[in-house]
């Protein structure tokens, strides 16, 4: 297995939706995994520290497992299926391995909250990984082969312009409750759904 970082958050225009992508730790290698809106918001606050007034579900699971004295060992993303990423949660209980089912985006918050690591197999990277020398076109060998479609997808997908990126985490950082909302109708309505 190989320990992989959280790099950065990107937007896929194509998809609508977040990407996350992790780098290979001791490599060059990046990997891209499509993830959900409210998982970007909850990585990227994680990244950065940003504290709630109150706390968000990663946060609760990882105040839970603190105060049962139990800690994150690491964060396993097993296998890949049908474009689909899968992960477990790995910690021990009393020198039993315990193994929970979890969405890579849902375990990498988590990770960011426990300080635990992250790691991937190194098939996965093989599989759906991305060298850094493919994002510099310009530096490929003479004689290698061009990017297939999927590759070239991927690629592309990493490759955005920066600001897309800047664009979604200005949205992450401004977004308010009631921009999700649009039956509040007065500041009376507003302090009844914050409350």
């Amino acid at each position: 297995m190989k320990e992989i970082v959280v790099d950065s958050i990107m937007y896929d225009l194509v998809n609508k939706t977040p990407v996350v992508i992790l780098k290979e730790l001791n490599g060059d290698r990046y990997l891209p995994i499509l993830i959900g809106l409210y998982e970007a918001s909850a990585i990227e606050m994680g990244l950065k520290n940003i504290p709630f007034p109150r706390p968000m579900t990663h946060d609760l699971l990882s105040h839970i497992l603190e105060k049962l004295q139990r800690s994150v060992e690491f964060i396993h993303i097993t296998h890949i299926e049908d474009s689909t990423f899968y992960s477990n949660i790995v910690l021990y209980n009393e020198g039993e391995k315990i193994e929970i089912d979890a969405r890579p985006s849902d375990a990498i918050a988590l990770a960011l909250r426990t300080k635990s690591p992250v790691l991937v197999d190194e098939e996965i990277l093989m599989q759906a990984g991305i060298p850094l020398k493919a994002m510099k076109r310009e530096e490929r060998p003479e004689g290698e082969e061009p990017l297939v479609d999927e590759e070239r997808t991927r690629l592309d997908l990493l490759s955005q312009r920066h600001d897309e990126a800047t664009q979604f985490r200005d949205f992450i950082n401004n977004v308010r409750p009631e921009d999700f909302i649009s039956d509040i109708e007065d500041e009376d309505d507003l302090d009844k759904f914050n409350n």
